[in-house]
């Protein structure tokens, strides 16, 4: 037989695994907002850059003023709903 701390190594293992759950949990739950947020953001960013690509590969001038205008409006419409 071994030292008597062998025999409850098996406890002192499961507790601390069942805490270190534990922690690991809450700090998922505190992170969930922003993995969201950041995958958000990620999307709107492809979304933006097609966008973009599909202005780029427009031949005519007045089509480009035209996008750029109406992203104008777009913009001074989300400030205005901010406040």
């Amino acid at each position: 037989m071994g030292p008597k701390a062998n025999v409850h190594s098996p406890k002192v293992l499961l507790t601390s695994g069942h805490l270190t759950s534990k922690v690991q949990g809450s700090l998922w739950d505190h992170l969930q907002h922003y993995i969201e947020l950041l995958g958000l953001l990620a999307a709107l960013f492809v979304l933006e850059a097609l966008v973009a690509a599909g202005v780029v590969s427009l031949h005519q001038q007045w089509t480009r003023l035209a996008v750029c205008v109406a992203g104008s409006w777009i913009a001074a419409m989300g400030l205005l709903m901010l406040g």
